[in-house]
């Protein structure tokens, strides 16, 4: 079952076979703080470039924008297929684990 053949399936699952919690611990150090912080300002700096890249390309610079959407709609819609097949919260580790057999 994908998740374009399940429109509006909604499931919570709370403890696996084993009987252990499937639930994330809720837990934050003070450096995942500072790394996430620190990713959100570098990422930010895409934001500060477009106008030195609409400078250089002219009119075309939306080109760029078009093919990263869908480049980010294909990965959603795999992971939305994978969330489907596999509804545990670990997210993408999980799902890498899964395909290597590990």
């Amino acid at each position: 079952m994908g998740f374009l053949e399940t429109p509006g399936r909604q499931t919570t699952i709370t403890e696996n076979v084993a009987g252990q919690s499937e639930e994330l611990a809720r837990a934050i150090s003070a450096p995942l703080l500072f790394f996430y912080v620190l990713g959100d300002v570098l990422g930010s700096g895409i934001y500060a470039l477009i106008g030195v890249m609409a400078a250089q390309v002219g009119g075309a610079f939306w080109t760029s924008f078009v093919i990263g959407v869908a480049a980010a709609m294909l990965t959603g819609f795999a992971y939305a297929e994978l969330i489907t097949k596999y509804p545990h919260a670990a997210g993408a580790a999980m799902y890498t684990g899964r395909a290597f057999d590990n």
